[in-house]
């Protein structure tokens, strides 16, 4: 039940800070263990990214805006009804995503403040979640990663260097 909250996109944002902190209560002292299963709930929430990318609505948002003026400026309405569907999927599609990034950034977030010690299951975080998060182009994500970057800084002390030109 907890795992399903940690992981729900229905779920506020305090309910899943709330059942990152049961987790990592019940896994005190098991900081490998916390680790892979913080990877594995982090996995899950962005698999949907991963798998919708293919399915997911062609076209950005520009070109559609575009195409419905000038559909609007040769009064062809039924072709306009098909366009703004279209942007109402795009635009739907890019909040899911963008919820999906910070709930990935707050669990990441929660499981390195609550570590001793940094495990190899952390290395893929860097990659998968921090740095995409870094380059997004929403601030929020943006801010969220350059958070959770220097957790993993503190983590990885002895690595620290190596990615501190990403935050200036």
């Amino acid at each position: 039940l907890v795992r399903q909250l940690a992981t729900s996109l229905e779920a506020s944002a305090t309910l899943v800070d709330t059942s990152m902190k049961v987790i990592v209560k019940l896994m005190h002292g098991q900081d490998s263990e916390l680790c892979g299963l913080s990877m594995e709930l982090i996995n899950d929430v962005l698999d949907p990214i991963d798998q919708g990318s293919a399915s997911a609505p062609q076209g950005n948002v520009a070109e559609l805006e575009e195409r419905k003026a000038a559909l609007l400026a040769q009064e062809r309405y039924m072709e306009v009804a098909e366009v703004d569907a279209e942007l109402k999927a795009l635009k739907a599609g890019d909040e899911d995503k963008e919820l999906r990034w910070l709930r990935c950034l707050s669990i990441a977030n929660e499981l390195l403040q609550n570590i001793n010690k940094a495990n190899a299951s952390l290395a893929g975080l860097l990659e998968t979640v921090v740095l995409p998060g870094i380059q997004n182009h929403n601030g929020c994500i943006r801010g969220a990663a350059v958070a959770v970057l220097a957790l993993l800084c503190l983590a990885f002390a002895i690595h620290c260097f190596n990615f501190l030109f990403l935050v200036f």
